[in-house]
């Protein structure tokens, strides 16, 4: 007689998952329509890995979405598209969606990013911080915290507490090697450790590598079609015969936001659609 009793959280359980995914499937068709704009860099469509080994990540990447986030009870969900819009779904019936460029402004404490718009059915402002996140649901860790606040037409204010992540190519993986810096081919005659090199953990946060001649690390955030470093970059204090590329490539690296594009074995690192940084990934 003991199983009635532990039947009703499971189906409760199950019931919720079914709705989530409901609510999910609506955000796809919301921002699908919007595509990208004709000026964002292009993406390999090509690529059949998955995001942290979840397909189902992958397939809203590969249809543009930059950054996902979900809360429960209420159960909601958020997508947004840097240059198509942003969507946000509640089950009780609140629906929030902006068309057009949606980039992420950074936050005064360097401690993550916030989105606004102003739609119809009101103002929303998603604030997303770079701190781990647990899923009241699943368990698992999320990368970022993410609160979605929306001022309704009648001046009520609602908030709703979630975890999110950046959808990321897994193309980013492995070591790059930089043969190009603000359009110069990288002379290599001199340089200790040869051309500065690249690695990126969007989960925790970090990049590193080495300049030519110091090893260099730092906070950054992969954000789906861009890279933003914050001005924490790091490194060891050897000295060699020559600097300047590596001081001048810190310098360019150093408190910056890229667009990325990438394509195989090549990574640029684009402003107004000019690269400033071309990587090739290390032969493994």
């Amino acid at each position: 007689m003991a199983y009635p009793i532990l039947l009703g959280p499971y189906l409760q359980a199950t019931m919720n998952k079914m709705s989530l995914l409901l609510c999910t499937l609506w955000g796809i068709s919301l921002l699908w329509s919007c595509g990208k704009k004709n000026g964002a860099p292009p993406k390999n469509q090509d690529t059949l890995a998955t995001l942290s080994g979840d397909s189902f990540f992958e397939q809203f990447r590969r249809k543009g979405i930059d950054f996902y986030a979900t809360g429960n009870e209420p159960f909601w969900v958020l997508e947004v598209d840097h240059t198509g819009g942003l969507g946000f779904r509640l089950l009780d019936g609140i629906q929030v969606s902006f068309t057009g460029d949606c980039a992420p402004a950074p936050l005064p404490n360097a401690e993550g990013y916030t989105y606004s718009a102003s739609t119809p059915a009101g103002k929303i402002l998603v604030t997303v911080l770079r701190k781990p996140c647990i899923d009241s649901m699943s368990g698992d860790t999320i990368t970022y915290q993410v609160t979605v606040q929306i001022d309704q037409p009648d001046n009520t204010r609602r908030s709703f507490q979630g975890c999110g992540r950046y959808l990321n190519d897994p193309q980013f993986s492995g070591v790059w090697t930089l043969t190009a810096l603000d359009g110069r081919s990288i002379d290599t005659v001199g340089l200790t450790k040869g051309p500065p090199t690249l690695q990126l953990s969007p989960k925790d946060y970090r990049i590193w590598g080495h300049g030519s001649c110091n090893n260099y690390f730092g906070v950054a955030d992969v954000m789906g079609d861009r890279i933003a470093i914050t001005d924490r970059i790091g490194s060891t204090l050897m000295a060699c015969p020559r600097m300047e590329l590596e001081n001048t490539f810190f310098k360019t690296l150093s408190g910056k936001t890229f667009l990325l594009s990438i394509n195989d074995r090549q990574l640029l690192f684009l402003e107004d659609q000019k690269p400033i940084m071309q990587w090739v990934r290390s032969k493994d």
